[in-house]
């Protein structure tokens, strides 16, 4: 007797487990420097899948061929309003409670572009 197994997609993983270190890097509970090392992770992790995983999506959608270039590209930019969000929100905030400022050529916010 034959089985179906349902796979889930090996990008859509990366990004899960992306997601998983995200997460890790907004919990206030986790020591800040431990935050900003899982930021760190995200940061590399991501650079990773745009060089590698990201063009292989692209060049498949462009040939219309079954691709999830669109769900990835969603999660992605989610993921990085997300990473935004802790960084400037909570990351930077509690460094400077430890006296760690940063000089900005810009303002940034939440709401930047």
């Amino acid at each position: 007797m034959m089985t179906k197994y349902s796979y889930f997609d090996r990008n859509l993983s990366w990004l899960s487990f992306n997601e998983r270190v995200l997460i890790e890097a907004g919990r206030d509970i986790v020591p800040v420097l431990e935050r900003i090392k899982f930021l760190l992770i995200f940061s590399s992790n991501l650079d990773e899948f745009y060089r590698v995983r990201l063009p292989i999506l692209l060049a498949r959608q462009q040939r219309g061929k079954n691709s999830i270039y669109d769900k990835a590209a969603k999660i992605n930019y989610n993921q990085l309003n997300q990473f935004r969000k802790i960084l400037i929100e909570s990351v930077i905030p509690e460094l400077t409670q430890y006296g760690v400022h940063f000089l900005l050529s810009r303002s940034y916010s939440t709401n930047a572009r």
